[in-house]
């Protein structure tokens, strides 16, 4: 079975019957800045001087490898460059085949994928806790008790946008270490909240990175992972030959370089997310705390559900926001996942939503 992603602007644009380009979509958490300007200048150089295509990129990536090991004041030959994090995902499983996962959840979809693609059983793991934050002692006695050689979350989560802190990751791999369960931490969001992030502080464990969601390029595809370099080995063994090329390499390198593009996103993010969170809540939705660039909303309290509001704003208005109902370990089928866009797009959203509340003065009934 195929994962469900956000952000299939073409498949959503025929459901509503409109051009792509006149679609507003939530549904995918891309930075709304677009790719900085080193990244642009990068490929416009590139589209210059076509020989460039014409040959190999380096197969050690030893130049990107350096960039990315600088950036985290570690040694490059624990890095593995990939094609964005989710093929990460299973070049891991397949490196570390381990009998058993231990899975907190909600989870992000490929992680169920690349387990069951390696026959790997998943644990799951449900969390009490009202932010869906993760359970270390829950997560640790499943992993125990299971015998599982691997646990794998996100920080921040997809979908929910809760943050564990450092220091919490940090105490769950070490408590998994000594049950011979390795750790993977997903950070594909953390560069919005990059105070958390366990780099360097867990060298046991393996964390996943990518650049394509917060320097806005999901079309050039690249990520890695960071794992002890005898483990690192093993996973880029388990990726194809050149998992990514030159046009991917040269992008990540501009992206590092660009550091106000990084706090400048930050800055916006913080600011829109909470104008979004005030504007939900106001609306009668319940809104879940987020350190990442979505929203996660429970539309239940203001009357309705998630797949019936998805597709009366789809087919009414153009906007698309990401039905939350395939993810394991939610109470009930009311949440919707909504990007943090530009301010004008973001109330574009908010009036839509605003004529179908009930709990908006003068709202029509739609």
């Amino acid at each position: 079975m195929k994962a469900i992603h956000g952000g299939d602007v073409r498949a959503l644009a025929a459901r509503a019957g409109r051009d792509p380009d006149a679609l507003l979509d939530f549904s995918a958490n891309v930075n709304p800045l677009g790719p900085p300007d080193g990244v642009r200048a990068a490929l416009r150089r590139i589209a210059d001087d076509p020989m460039e295509l014409t040959r190999y990129p380096d197969p050690t990536y030893g130049e990107v490898r350096a960039a990315f090991g600088a950036s985290h004041g570690i040694d490059p030959d624990r890095i593995v460059v990939g094609n964005g994090s989710a093929a990460l995902v299973g070049a891991v499983v397949r490196a570390l085949a381990p009998a058993r996962c231990v899975l907190p959840v909600p989870a992000f979809s490929e992680y169920r994928k690349a387990l069951r693609d390696a026959a790997v059983d998943a644990i799951e793991v449900p969390s009490t806790r009202g932010g869906y934050e993760p359970d270390i002692g829950a997560l640790v006695r499943a992993a125990r008790e299971a015998g599982a050689g691997l646990c794998m979350l996100s920080n921040p989560n997809n979908p929910t946008g809760a943050l564990a802190s450092r220091e919490g990751i940090v105490e769950l791999e070490r408590a998994l270490r000594a049950e011979h369960c390795r750790l993977v931490v997903d950070e594909a969001f953390i560069d919005y909240a990059p105070h958390a992030s366990c780099i360097p502080f867990a060298p046991e464990a393996i964390v996943l990175r990518s650049l394509t969601k917060f320097y806005a390029i999901p079309g050039v595809r690249i990520g890695y992972a960071i794992a002890p370099a005898s483990l690192a080995r093993a996973i880029a063994g388990a990726l194809p030959s050149w998992p990514v090329g030159a046009i991917e390499a040269r992008a990540a390198l501009a992206a590092l370089d660009d550091r106000t593009y990084a706090t400048r996103t930050r800055e916006t993010n913080a600011h829109e997310r909470e104008r979004m969170r005030e504007g939900l809540v106001h609306l009668g939705f319940r809104v879940l705390p987020s350190a990442a660039n979505f929203l996660f909303v429970d539309v239940g309290p203001a009357g309705m559900t998630a797949r019936r509001l998805a597709d009366d704003l789809l087919e009414r208005d153009g906007i698309a926001v990401r039905v939350c109902d395939d993810f394991s370990g939610l109470p009930s089928p009311t949440f919707v996942r909504v990007a943090v866009k530009v301010s004008a797009d973001n109330e574009r959203l908010l009036g839509a939503l605003r004529a179908r509340s009930p709990h908006a003065e003068g709202s029509p009934a739609r």
